[in-house]
């Protein structure tokens, strides 16, 4: 379950907003983005023309961050802010890795070698405060009441959830997918005489070239693949149960989407199961 600051809702801002002048926008001349898409056998290949061409750039979820994150300047003179030095960065990476109990932490900065090691953090709640000025990992999560019409819960269900459209553009404009995605609808054949058609990726398939009929000259279509499972939540929650519920974007390769280490998964939902 993450963790939910209730006083933060009603400050979140949608971090994917256009620039407010549109003339600061640099608008280079048309440009057709899926040219380095193509496989070695593109004389097989039938592409759809005029889709996925380029009108203009804005930034990317990690460019924003960079330029609009309250400690930005901090960041350029020191790129480990808010810790001191990489060795320090490295320390609290190992130690939010671990998801210790606080009680195991304090414990931990108690040691006489790490105390006279001065960090930025000398206990568990200055490491969790330090953490929490971060950047988030993907749009803040955001949470609602959800009632049961003619049934009372031993509890309050709780579900939440990640803005939908922002998640997807968080996935869309990963720079770590560049070169990883599919633009642009196709037709692949395993030869000239086009008798036997190939299926490997989204773009490949019947259904986005008939939705690229439909929608204007230029395009890009956003794939957008959604996965749940139901999830045991107790080792910190009690005897809790949630429908965990993924978002992943079509258009990154799905030799890249399947790597679990690649995380082109988001989770962006958590239904609760009521008891």
């Amino acid at each position: 379950m993450p963790t939910v600051d209730q006083n933060k809702w009603e400050d979140w801002e949608d971090i994917s907003e256009e620039p407010e002048d549109v003339e600061d926008i640099v608008e280079p001349e048309v440009e057709d983005t899926h040219g380095n898409d193509r496989p070695s056998v593109d004389q097989f290949t039938e592409w759809y023309a005029g889709a996925a061409m380029t009108y203009g750039t804005v930034p990317n979820y990690y460019e924003y961050i960079s330029q609009n994150h309250k400690d930005a300047k901090a960041r350029k003179e020191n790129p480990f802010f808010p810790f001191e030095s990489f060795t320090e960065w490295e320390l609290a990476d190992w130690l939010s890795r671990l998801k210790c109990p606080m009680t195991v932490l304090d414990k931990f900065f108690q040691l006489k070698f790490v105390k006279d090691r001065p960090l930025t953090f000398g206990n568990a709640k200055k490491f969790r405060a330090v953490l929490e000025t971060l950047p988030a990992g993907g749009p803040q999560w955001m949470s609602r009441k959800v009632a049961i019409p003619g049934r009372e819960t031993t509890k309050p269900l709780i579900f939440y959830y990640r803005d939908g459209l922002q998640s997807f553009r968080y996935l869309f404009g990963n720079p770590l997918f560049k070169g990883h995605m599919d633009h642009c609808p196709r037709q692949v054949w395993t030869s000239p005489a086009k008798e036997v058609r190939i299926y490997d990726e989204m773009m490949t398939g019947e259904l986005t070239w008939d939705i690229q009929d439909k929608v204007s000259p230029g395009e890009t279509l956003g794939l957008v693949i959604l996965g749940s499972d139901k999830t045991h939540l107790t080792n910190h929650q009690g005897d809790k149960e949630a429908h965990c519920v993924y978002m992943s974007c079509g258009n990154i390769k799905k030799d890249v989407r399947n790597k679990a280490t690649a995380r082109a998964w988001l989770l962006v939902g958590q239904i609760p199961v009521a008891k």
